[in-house]
């Protein structure tokens, strides 16, 4: 279980990152993948016991990487 949100999370920062940044750029992937993220989270807290948990957790596994490192960018883009 630990080892397939691991492999979402490694797949997020090192593949999913760039492509979603290029394609969206940056403060639309910040928004697209904390929305994603925002909605799998109510739906797994609403949805625990069930056989979706999983694959909710799995969602979370690769937006939340994603929304993390594209807003650190953000921020240290907008910093003085």
């Amino acid at each position: 279980f630990y080892s397939a949100l691991s492999l979402g999370f490694l797949l997020t920062s090192f593949g999913l990152v760039g492509l979603f940044t290029k394609r969206f750029g940056e403060e639309k992937t910040v928004l697209i993948a904390a929305g994603v993220d925002f909605a799998a989270i109510v739906l797994f807290s609403l949805l625990a016991p069930s056989e979706f948990a999983f694959g909710l957790l799995m969602v979370v596994s690769f937006f939340a990487p994603l929304w993390g490192t594209v807003l650190a960018s953000v921020i240290s883009r907008h910093a003085p």
